[in-house]
């Protein structure tokens, strides 16, 4: 994944339809969720900024198929706690994961 390359980041910037919040006025938690668009790829991106650690994180995407984890800032890769073992899954429309609080995740969704 990166900036430069993946086209989700960068094509559609200046486009009203490259971008779209999902979840941005949560008023139980500080936890902000979007898709970056392009014509062949989106991307959801989820930001934690709650001081606790949110389990079962629901957003609706009907019509997606399936998501690919891409980062995770809470892994120890990026100066974590956490391994790579992220849970989530996207069953029947609804896309559902365990946040880590001060963290975000990226996935790719097909």
């Amino acid at each position: 994944m990166s900036i430069h390359t993946d086209a989700a980041f960068f094509e559609r910037d200046y486009e009203r339809d490259g971008f779209e919040w999902l979840d941005c006025q949560n008023a139980d938690y500080a936890v902000y969720a979007f898709v970056r668009k392009a014509k062949k790829q989106e991307v959801l991106v989820i930001l934690n900024f709650d001081h606790t650690d949110i389990y079962d994180y629901k957003i609706s995407f009907p019509g997606k198929k399936s998501c690919h984890l891409l980062l995770d800032s809470n892994s120890i890769l990026w100066g974590g706690t956490d391994t790579n073992i992220v849970r989530f899954s996207l069953e029947q429309g609804m896309f559902q994961t365990d946040i880590k609080h001060f963290s975000g995740q990226y996935f790719l969704l097909k």
